[in-house]
């Protein structure tokens, strides 16, 4: 199991992704969806600069042929929508985390008044 952790900023997002794509394709994950599941990591942590305080954590962990990421933030916390219809057309914000849900194979928030934990994870 290989594991990393960075701090989320928004000067090293780029950085995250490109990590998050070769992390991927060491599991196996073929190029495409490696890629989707960097963007999908990616609208966890711009939530996390946006909406947090501007910094959080993310981890990557390898399990057999799965890459997991953790998106960790001390923010405010929010609730999150809990089914999967595309959010309103008129809405400015909101479509992050619902795009991220179909680009990865499992997307689980765990979000409190201290802070919000988004795993996501793509298998091979």
């Amino acid at each position: 199991m290989v594991c990393a952790t960075a701090e989320i900023r928004l000067d090293n997002l780029a950085t995250i992704r490109a990590d998050v794509v070769t992390a991927a394709q060491e599991c196996g994950v073929s190029r495409t969806r490696a890629e989707n599941f960097a963007v999908a990591v990616n609208e966890a942590a711009i939530n996390t600069i946006r909406y947090a305080g501007g910094t959080g954590t993310i981890t990557t962990r390898t399990d057999d042929s799965t890459l997991i990421a953790e998106v960790t933030d001390h923010g405010s916390g929010f609730v999150p929508a809990l089914d999967s219809r595309i959010p309103d057309a008129g809405s400015l914000h909101g479509r992050g985390l619902w795009m991220a849900r179909g680009l990865c194979d499992r997307l689980d928030i765990r979000s409190t008044l201290t802070g919000t934990h988004v795993r996501l994870s793509v298998s091979a």
